[in-house]
């Protein structure tokens, strides 16, 4: 492979194919962004599909607005069409930059879904994974995190497009090197816009980019540090395996969204595989995008494992023992979305893993939460409610609430006069599902 060659029509489309995806499975969109990588993306998209392009305007620097109009000029004649996203209200004091990366990736997934959309292509190249995996060893990041960017993840909610497929990101340029997108940009004639903050000194992905650029050490190039990276993944899913034959058999999962786990058999699992089936089910369980840093995970077995365990919270989970040997692992409520208004045949999605509906002949209520409060009405008011569930799983239960008072719970399968409401279980993904990045790039 020339590592300055541009990028063939037959090379894009072997990289689709590897992904899942075929011209045949409807338009895909394209994150534009007006650089090199996102301009070589979205021209190779076109000439291999139906595509969109959308662009975020985060509001931070005032060129951004007319770099986009420069990438709607651009697009135009090539009839591609080119929506433009806008993050606005009020921006955080700090860790702007965590915070622009999620608004753009909630900006654009829920354009997707408007527009029937289910796969979401992102320009990540070679470069950009050699640098991730550099920052992730800087943090001390374990397996999962040395893995870098997924090729395919899942979206950051679990709210499916309306043609019922979940919303993915794809990477389909994670293989090529940043050298190689330049050359397709220059062999379509393609003007590209250079962003400023890659020559920002203040970030630390700058420092890594020159690091790169003049490695101290011979061989420490992107290309070696990508394929670190795929070897690292590969070994994350081995270690997937062996949790999950761990999971078999020790872990039992409750209709109504917690898990109980054999204490005595998990501890004799190794302990990176205890570390990773743990994380899983925390993610499973708080319907959380990311998995918990490693040394929240680390702490939190070593509380699990000790004599006189009193309970502890992680990821929006909260972890307790039962009759001494049961580890239950359910929602906090604490960490629970706010209620959500929901209308008479409407469906809605609450909290990262419930989908709710309300029927036809109901009037508007909110869903959200038991809570105490909602359980000592349904104790005071409710008649052959389920008390057996653990205290603090009922507290997080999803409930249909009305004029401030309680009117369903259908996990504890008690119902007031407004019957037609029901909840469902959305597990983001299977436990064991697609691995999802580690960290918002």
């Amino acid at each position: 492979m020339v590592d300055n060659a541009p990028v063939s029509d037959q090379t894009f489309a072997h990289l689709m194919a590897g992904l899942g995806l075929g011209p045949e499975n409807g338009p895909v969109a394209v994150a534009v962004s007006g650089g090199a990588d996102s301009m070589a993306l979205v021209r190779l998209a076109a000439r291999w599909g139906a595509v969109v392009a959308l662009s975020v305007d985060h509001g931070l620097r005032p060129e951004a607005s007319l770099e986009l109009d420069r990438v709607g000029a651009w697009l135009k004649p090539l009839g591609i069409p080119h929506d433009r996203l806008h993050w606005d209200g009020p921006k955080p004091a700090s860790d702007l930059q965590a915070a622009a990366r999620a608004a753009r990736y909630r900006l654009l997934e829920k354009r997707c879904r408007e527009r029937g959309i289910h796969a979401l292509l992102l320009a990540h190249h070679q470069n950009d994974q050699a640098e991730t995996l550099l920052l992730r060893l800087a943090r001390g990041s374990g397996v999962w995190g040395l893995g870098g960017m997924a090729a395919v993840a899942p979206a950051l909610t679990d709210m499916p497009v309306q043609n019922g497929r979940p919303l993915r990101r794809y990477r389909p340029l994670l293989s090529l090197p940043k050298a190689r997108l330049v050359a397709t940009c220059k062999a379509f004639s393609q003007e590209w816009i250079e962003d400023p903050s890659n020559r920002d000194v203040s970030y630390d992905r700058s420092h890594t980019r020159a690091l790169l650029a003049n490695p101290p050490l011979s061989g420490l190039t992107a290309r070696r540090l990508a394929q670190t990276a795929q070897h690292m993944r590969r070994a994350g899913e081995a270690l997937d395996h062996y949790a999950q034959g761990l999971m078999a058999r020790c872990v039992v999962f409750s209709a109504q969204g917690y898990v109980t786990v054999q204490r005595t058999g998990f501890q004799t699992a190794p302990l990176e595989i205890q570390l990773r089936l743990l994380s899983r089910l925390l993610m499973f369980v708080g319907g959380a995008i990311y998995p918990p840093r490693l040394t929240g995970l680390e702490a939190l077995l070593a509380e699990m494992g000790a004599t006189g365990f009193k309970g502890a919270t992680l990821r929006g989970c909260r972890v307790f023992l039962q009759d001494g040997e049961q580890v239950i692992i359910c929602r906090e409520e604490a960490s629970c979305a706010a209620p959500l208004p929901i209308k008479p045949g409407e469906t809605v999605f609450w909290d990262g893993r419930i989908r709710a509906f309300l029927d036809v002949d109901q009037k508007p209520a909110m869903v959200g939460a038991l809570g105490d409060a909602g359980w000592r009405y349904l104790c005071k008011e409710g008649q052959g409610i389920d008390k057996a569930l653990p205290y603090p799983v009922r507290l997080s239960l999803p409930a249909l609430w009305s004029d401030g008072r309680v009117v369903a719970v259908p996990f504890l399968g008690w119902r007031g006069s407004e019957a037609g409401f029901s909840t469902e279980l959305m597990a983001r993904q299977s436990v064991f599902g697609a691995m999802p990045d580690v960290e918002q790039e």
